[in-house]
């Protein structure tokens, strides 16, 4: 499969599609880096195919953390909140500027709730809100990277781009390039909306027919 699926809403999802084919799907998942265990599941999928999942608790809910601390800015310092945050995370994090190292662990990982956000690299006249929108938008990135290589490099193979689904996506388009810049494929979108609910309705139609291996 030469497509590599990534969903960016409150949180964040890679998956790889794998078709077992000939192969032992068990010996795929327990392979020698026992890292993709600890983050990455295997899910069913359709046509007794898999889908090789790693998730993030964070995604974003992070850059509405962002959003939300500079709306507060602007109300102590101006009394009132901004009308539209992301609109001016947008603008800021698409120009050109210093960068501040996000770690984006806001909620933790997976295997650790204690494990808290970090930002990185602050220093004279580089501590702005431009600095700190580009590196959200560029930690974030970052972590998607790292949970793709995090699956097995066998089903990372020879991928020709991405498949992007959610919100953050659809709404954040320089959160779409420096995804693409940093995994160095092309992010394509979904066509349609609520890709979630409207997988699970697919799923569903799927299951109901008559000649499924489902029922």
């Amino acid at each position: 499969m030469l497509v590599a699926g990534l969903d960016i809403g409150t949180s964040s999802i890679c998956g790889l599609l794998y078709d077992a084919g000939t192969d032992n799907v068990a010996e795929t998942v327990n392979s020698k880096n026992e890292a993709h265990i600890r983050s990455s599941h295997v899910r069913p999928y359709f046509n007794n195919g898999y889908l090789y999942v790693a998730a993030s608790l964070n995604g974003g809910r992070v850059l509405a953390e962002l959003a939300e601390f500079l709306s507060q800015c602007c109300e102590e310092l101006m009394g009132n909140r901004p009308e539209n945050p992301y609109a001016a995370i947008q603008r800021m994090a698409l120009e050109e500027g210093s960068i501040l190292e996000v770690v984006p662990n806001f909620y933790g990982t997976r295997g650790s709730s204690d494990i808290g956000g970090q930002i990185r690299g602050i220093g004279g006249g580089n501590f702005t809100p431009g600095a700190l929108a580009r590196g959200f938008v560029h930690g974030i990135a970052w972590e998607l990277l790292e949970m793709y290589h995090s699956l097995p490099p066998k089903i990372c193979e020879s991928k020709a781009f991405l498949a992007g689904a959610g919100n953050g996506f659809r709404k954040n388009p320089a959160l779409a390039g420096q995804v693409e810049a940093q995994l160095g494929l092309p992010l394509r979108l979904s066509p349609v909306g609520e890709e979630a609910a409207y997988g699970a309705a697919l799923y569903a139609v799927h299951a109901w027919r008559k000649d499924s291996p489902y029922i």
